[in-house]
């Protein structure tokens, strides 16, 4: 089973994301391959990671960071990704 995680959290730089990367652990030591669609870097190998660029300009961090996601978007998702989360902000 595979997962496809679409979210606005920067990971690597984001201290409030202990959430986040507890739950990217969890899923990928029960065996379900996660691909992560994101800001920041991840530090786990088990985790497809597919690094979103944004601006960091207030008020405009979300759309780029939308708009960098829709153009990646068809490149990344398969018919192997059971479940798809998307972050509220997106």
């Amino acid at each position: 089973m595979g997962v496809l995680w679409i979210s606005a959290r920067t990971f690597g730089s984001d201290m409030a994301g202990s959430m986040e990367n507890g739950l990217l652990s969890s899923l990928s030591e029960d065996g379900i391959d996660v691909t992560l669609i994101s800001p920041g870097i991840i530090h786990n190998e088990n985790i497809v990671h597919h690094k979103v660029d944004k601006f960091n300009i207030p008020g405009l961090e979300t759309i780029s960071g939308a708009r960098n996601i829709k153009a990646m978007i068809s490149d990344i998702i398969s018919s192997y990704h059971s479940f798809i989360m998307i972050d509220w902000r997106y």
